[in-house]
């Protein structure tokens, strides 16, 4: 009894270490924590500083990143940009690079189209144009950046609302410090469950299974139907006079934008990236109105604008989405970083150099 007891420990020890040695080869697990955080002061989400993480993955979708000083994705060595003039780029996961490896994103091929001068890309997934401006504000003066420019995307307008990082008291806005609750260093499972906590920390094997099992209690929502949800509804529907209060906010976060931009010294340019044409968009969405007004808004206070839906290039994302995003998670592929590079780089090139 004892000598089989032995033998299917060694057998089951074996298997767990051939396991994990064939994934850590074939299939990799991240084993870092997120590589976001709060940062103290006011509860905005930030990229963590100097962190690298591996293997973000998504199905069979998979990408590593990599932070620098800035809390800023490097995609290229600082070593090669150290003595030349900063951009700071500030966006959503679309302008990040999400699931992107990172010669495919389009702040990379920016990168590789200026190299007289050293892009700052500290972009986190789920900003809005408070988050930005907020970070601009917290931030800019620390980088002592020539230019900003902002890649905005379509549920920006209703995020920044939401997110509640800046509100009007007494008529004024002014910066609102969010409150969250900071990770658990322990979780349930880590309390419960003997070595749970040190196989998530260790074991790549143990990840994989964790993961399929999650996914197989929790599955997508089939493609199709979340497709038709993405570009023609949005699942948050405003009535009029809110959506004029989250226009109006809005309009008060880029004039405040504007002012860190100038007290910092630093050109500001903001981008529509046009991945949804507004005039597509419902009444009810909250980001409509902003977005059909902006060109006027930005003109009239003299800030630089430019909207990609406009471009040619854009057409034939409209007529086929599919042929631009990720079916597992529609951000955008390879295809998709691609066309908003190819649609932006020559304003891009222009508004640098003046």
């Amino acid at each position: 009894m004892k000598k089989n007891l032995i033998l299917f420990l060694i057998i089951t020890f074996s298997s767990f270490l051939l396991l994990e040695t064939l994934v850590r080869l074939f299939y990799p697990q991240g084993l870092k924590d997120y590589w976001t955080e709060n940062e103290a002061q006011y509860g905005l989400m930030v990229n963590k500083k100097n962190y690298s993480y591996k293997n973000h993955r998504i199905k069979n979708l998979v990408a590593s990143y990599n932070f620098g000083e800035f809390r800023n994705r490097i995609t290229i060595s600082k070593k090669n940009f150290e003595n030349h003039a900063k951009i700071l780029v500030l966006g959503d996961s679309y302008t990040f690079g999400w699931l992107l490896k990172d010669e495919f994103t389009f702040i990379h091929k920016l990168q590789l189209d200026n190299l007289n001068f050293q892009i700052i890309n500290s972009s986190v997934a789920g900003w809005g144009s408070s988050s930005y401006t907020l970070f601009a504000e917290l931030f800019c003066e620390s980088i002592e950046p020539k230019k900003i420019i902002i890649f905005m995307n379509t549920a920006d307008i209703y995020r920044s609302y939401n997110q509640n990082y800046y509100i009007f008291e007494n008529g004024v806005l002014r910066k609102n410090k969010i409150h969250f609750q900071k990770k658990k260093e322990f979780t349930y499972y880590d309390k419960k469950i003997p070595l749970y906590r040190f196989l998530k920390k260790n074991s790549q094997s143990f990840i994989l299974i964790r993961n399929t099992i999650y996914n197989i209690i929790n599955p997508p929502p089939k493609f199709e139907k979340r497709r038709k949800y993405y570009y023609t509804n949005y699942a948050v529907k405003k009535g009029a006079d809110e959506i004029n209060k989250i226009t109006n906010l809005n309009r008060e976060i880029f004039l405040r934008l504007k002012k860190i931009s100038n007290k910092c010294g630093a050109d500001l340019l903001v981008i529509y990236n046009g991945w949804v044409k507004s005039n597509n968009l419902p009444e009810t969405n909250p980001n409509k109105k902003f977005l059909m007004e902006a060109e006027a808004f930005f003109g009239e206070n003299n800030i630089n604008f430019f909207n990609l839906s406009k471009s040619v290039l854009m057409s034939e994302l409209y007529q086929n989405p599919n042929k631009f995003i990720f079916k597992e998670d529609l951000h955008p592929n390879e295809n998709g970083a691609n066309l908003i590079y190819n649609a932006s780089k020559e304003k891009i090139k222009e508004f640098i150099n003046f």
